[in-house]
């Protein structure tokens, strides 16, 4: 998915797009995972600041797994970034 839009009375720029894939080995229902990574951009005639955002789920036999990764940047400088997991128990599923 991607899409822009830009504002002709200022110049400026939004941008947004993402993937989602599902990899997963034949016969290991457990191999099974999903990575999303979306991206939101703005730009204007002498700027420019993006935000990219990456999930990571896997399981095992008692809990999902979720790995985010927040990334900023202002031109090409990262300015932020952050990473956390969380576990969730399956509980029966």
């Amino acid at each position: 998915m991607l899409g822009s839009r830009r504002f002709v009375d200022s110049g400026g720029v939004y941008c947004e797009g993402g993937t989602e894939t599902y990899p997963i080995v034949e016969g290991d229902p457990l191999s099974a995972r999903v990575v999303s990574e979306y991206h939101v951009e703005t730009s204007g005639e002498v700027w420019r600041a993006r935000v990219v955002a990456t999930d990571t789920v896997t399981a095992d036999a008692e809990a999902f797994h979720s790995t985010c990764l927040l990334e900023a940047f202002d031109g090409e400088a990262k300015v932020f970034a952050r990473t956390w997991t969380e576990v969730i128990p399956r509980d029966h599923i």
